[in-house]
C-alpha cells in the first residue's frame, strides 16, 4: 500500500508498505525539515540626500541624478559602494563614497 505522512513545516514522507493478515505493521518516519525559501533581498534602496544648497547638482556613480530642491533629493541606488558628488557654484565640490545596505539619508553641506 502507498503511504504518505504529512506534518506542518516538514517535507511529506512517502513510501510503500506491505500489510500481512494477522500481523502488525509498524512504520517509523524521520521527517526532513522543509526548506524555507530565503527572504527576498532587495538590491535597490532609496538614498535621501539632504543639503542646504538648493540648486546644487547631484551625481551618483558618475551619472547626474538631479538637483537639490527644497533641501533634498531622493535617488534609487544599488546595494554596495555608491559615489555621490555634489556641485554648486561658489562651493567646493563634495565627493563621498557610501556603502549602501538599506534605505538611508545623508546630509551634505559643502564649504565655500
Amino acid at each position: 500500500y502507498p503511504v504518505r505522512v504529512q506534518a506542518p513545516g516538514f517535507r511529506d514522507y512517502t513510501t510503500t508498505i506491505t500489510v500481512r493478515a494477522g500481523a502488525t505493521t509498524n512504520l517509523n518516519v524521520e521527517f526532513a525539515q522543509a526548506v524555507t525559501p530565503a527572504p527576498v533581498v532587495s538590491n535597490q534602496f532609496t538614498l535621501a540626500i539632504r543639503s542646504s544648497v538648493n540648486g546644487a547638482r547631484v551625481f551618483v556613480d558618475g551619472r547626474e541624478a538631479g538637483t537639490i530642491r527644497n533641501g533634498g533629493l531622493n535617488v534609487t541606488v544599488d546595494r554596495g559602494g555608491t559615489e555621490v558628488v555634489l556641485i554648486a557654484p561658489g562651493y567646493r565640490t563634495f565627493v563621498g563614497t557610501y556603502n549602501v545596505t538599506r534605505n538611508a539619508q545623508i546630509t551634505i553641506n559643502p564649504t565655500r
